[in-house]
């Protein structure tokens, strides 16, 4: 349970508010206590040391990510008091010790007396990558051009793997639905093109336990490499479900 505390000093009016969780032993609140920098009025010291921290942990997230293609803005979410009270020159490392998150644990390296300390701290971390967008609207079916993209900075917690990261992977490609300006590029909304056009013939196979048969067959719609389509054969009167291999080339999945 947490309970918010109010304590008042004899030369400040203005609350500090410390969070307790009596879930800690009592030890370790005389170490440690939870920065909340919008609620917590810092002494100097520990503002000129807190902001050394986040100086230092960005030097070390820049060691470790290309600047040009990132940046990433960092907030205290926790930092021991022990630290706090340190002077800024003390502070000598902040190395993260995990794979970077929006809360991301780093370890601080600092000089007490004659001999070299560490302490873990966490930090929020809000990381963003400079990613192609579309500079204008670009229509369905439109081939995209090197002069159809820009670069605008994207939050990389919305990417997850779903959004186009370089320019090179868009250019010559169609697009499948209307990009709006400045609308970053997701990977299914472009492709490089249809091996298999609606209405066009093409060569079914079926290739099962060593028995290869190939028939002629109409597609129903438009596909790209590995995109399963439904053809339709005169021949037989049936439909087929296949999936595209090569140019006017589907392999046989089942008979509709």
């Amino acid at each position: 349970m947490l309970l918010i505390m109010s304590l008042m000093t004899a030369d400040l009016l203005s609350e500090r508010s410390c969070v307790f969780d009596w879930e800690r032993s009592a030890e370790e609140y005389n170490r440690v206590f939870t920065v909340e920098s919008d609620n917590i009025l810092l002494s100097k010291i520990a503002t000129d040391t807190q902001e050394r921290v986040l100086e230092l942990a960005s030097i070390a997230l820049g060691e470790n990510y290309d600047t040009n293609r990132y940046r990433f803005e960092l907030k205290a979410r926790w930092i021991p008091k022990s630290i706090l009270d340190l002077t800024p020159d003390r502070i000598q490392t902040v190395k993260p010790t995990q794979k970077i998150d929006r809360n991301t644990t780093f370890e601080v390296r600092y000089q007490t007396n004659d001999r070299v300390e560490s302490s873990q701290i966490q930090l929020v971390v809000e990381i963003e990558k400079r990613l192609p967008v579309a500079n204008q609207r670009i229509p369905s079916g439109e081939t995209i051009k090197e002069e159809m993209l820009g670069e605008l900075w994207v939050p990389v917690a919305t990417n997850r793997g779903q959004l186009v990261e370089n320019s090179d992977e868009l250019v010559g490609y169609k697009v499948r639905r209307t990009l709006a300006p400045g609308q970053p590029v997701r990977h299914a909304e472009v492709t490089k093109g249809f091996l298999i056009h609606s209405g066009e013939t093409a060569q079914l196979i079926f290739d099962e336990t060593g028995v290869r048969i190939e028939i002629e067959v109409i597609a129903q719609s438009s596909g790209e490499q590995d995109e399963e389509i439904i053809f339709f054969s005169e021949e037989t009167k049936n439909r087929y479900l296949g999936r595209i291999t090569g140019p006017g080339v589907a392999k046989w999945r089942k008979t509709l």
